[in-house]
């Protein structure tokens, strides 16, 4: 829950487009409006868990994991920092 009372939901798409996706409802989830944050990312589509926190001057910081291949290589932790 956002300081402003909205729910937020990250989530990863892996499918084409592949990327991490932001959902907030002011509805309780009745509803919810959807925001591209990436899209299209390089590597595979062995992405995802992305979690989100609110930051105390109102931006957003979301990371995920991410394979730079299809092997057996291992994950890097990506994050973005952003605002509505």
């Amino acid at each position: 829950r956002l300081s402003d009372g909205r729910l937020l939901l990250s989530c990863a798409s892996r499918i084409s487009p592949i990327g991490i996706r932001i959902f907030v409802s002011d509805d309780e989830g009745a509803s919810w409006e959807g925001y591209v944050l990436t899209e299209d990312l390089p590597f595979t589509a062995d992405m995802g868990y992305p979690a989100t926190a609110e930051l105390p001057d109102g931006s957003f910081f979301t990371l995920w994991y991410q394979h730079t291949d299809a092997g057996a290589s291992p994950a890097i932790i990506r994050g973005a920092r952003w605002t509505f």
